[in-house]
This record gives C-alpha cells, structure tokens and sequence, in this order.
C-alpha cells in the first residue's frame, strides 16, 4: 500500500481539495464559491445568481454519477477528524482521561467518520519525530486563520449583507 508524507499544510490542502471535490461531484457546485479569486470586496456571489446558475445546471446532473466524490468525502472526514482532535488535545479540551469533552467539543469533527465509499478508510498519522515542526505550523495557522467553518461563514457573510441592505 502506497504511503505519502506530507506537512500539515499539505494535509490541510488535500483536505480542502477532497471535501470541494466530494461535494461538487454531488452536485452542490456553490461550494467552489469560497475558493473563486473574488474581486476586491466582493464577499460572495449574489443569491440570485447562484440561483441561475442551478436553474441551469441542475437539468443536467445525474446523482447517480458521484465520481468517486464518496471517496474523496472518506479522505476529507478522516482529515478533519485527526486535525480536530490535535487541536483539542494541544489546546486541553479533552476530559483527563483522553475522551471527548461536549462542553468544548461540539463540532461534527470530532465525529467518527462515517465510511461511505468503496475504498477503506485512509489512515492519518502524526510523525513523532515532527512535533515541534506541527507545533509551529499550528501556532502559525491559529494566528493567520482562526477556525471557523464554512458555513458558519457563509451566515456570516449574509448576515452582514442583510445589515447593509438595511442600513441603507
């Protein structure tokens, strides 16, 4: 069985790639949306365009062609699950005995994946001998791009439309 190394980085990266990726190939082609080099400003794409945009598409989707999109969500959920439960750990969110705390760790990433595709479950190790290399890059990402998820900025971001629309 082939074996990659990557930096934290690079898993993030395959990370992302593997959840657009999934969730394109079942149809919900708005998500590409948060990766557009979007003008200067401009935060998302109006809601009525999207809606065009889907009105003319989806005549032609086939939601039994997923392109190995269950796959790629295994991939994604594997990631995200290892990634979470890092942070947790460094950051003492877990209960004293190693278990999950719901107090602090609500989030769906701390779920066990669920395997939906035809592939076994990918495996994420951390390499021992890197861990002051991971505590650098985490501390970095903390600083550079606080967590929050996508939907939650999506809300965000038509949140803070609706306030303007009002204010003006």
């Amino acid at each position: 069985m082939p074996t990659i190394t990557v930096t934290e980085n690079q898993l993030q990266i395959i990370s992302q790639a593997c959840e657009l990726f999934s969730r394109i190939g079942i149809g919900q082609w708005s998500e590409i949306e948060q990766y557009l080099p979007l003008r200067e400003g401009q935060m998302f794409i109006p809601y009525e365009e999207k809606t065009k945009i889907d009105a003319i598409l989806t005549p032609y989707l086939d939601e039994a062609r997923t392109h190995n999109s269950s796959n790629a969500w295994d991939i994604y959920q594997v990631i995200r699950h290892r990634t979470a439960w890092l942070k947790a750990q460094k950051f003492g969110r877990v209960n004293e005995d190693g278990s999950r705390n719901l107090d602090k760790m609500m989030e769906v990433d701390y779920d066990e994946p669920v395997h939906f595709g035809s592939e076994p479950l990918v495996k994420v190790e951390e390499d021992k001998n890197s861990r002051n290399t991971f505590d650098e890059w985490f501390n970095k990402q903390l600083k550079e791009t606080p967590y929050v998820s996508h939907e939650m900025e999506k809300f965000a971001a038509l949140a803070w439309k609706a306030c303007e629309e009002q204010t003006n």
